[in-house]
């Protein structure tokens, strides 16, 4: 039985999420339509489905997006 991961989006990561989620395709994105980013400000989450929650966090932090 697999486990559900949830990762926020906060303004600062739009930009390299939406240049990096297709390198995810098992990952779903969840933007919720705020019109500017700002530093900190909860745009959205991502929604990964896992079975090896230690993989997900690993692809996670490897993929760049949430490094600050």
């Amino acid at each position: 039985m697999g486990s559900i991961d949830m990762v926020n989006v906060l303004g600062q990561h739009v930009v390299p999420l939406t240049n990096s989620i297709s390198k995810f395709p098992d990952w779903s994105v969840h933007l919720y339509g705020k019109t500017e980013a700002k530093l900190n400000r909860k745009m959205g989450h991502v929604t990964i489905m896992t079975d090896d929650v230690e993989e997900t966090l690993d692809k996670i932090e490897k993929s760049g997006i949430w490094s600050e």
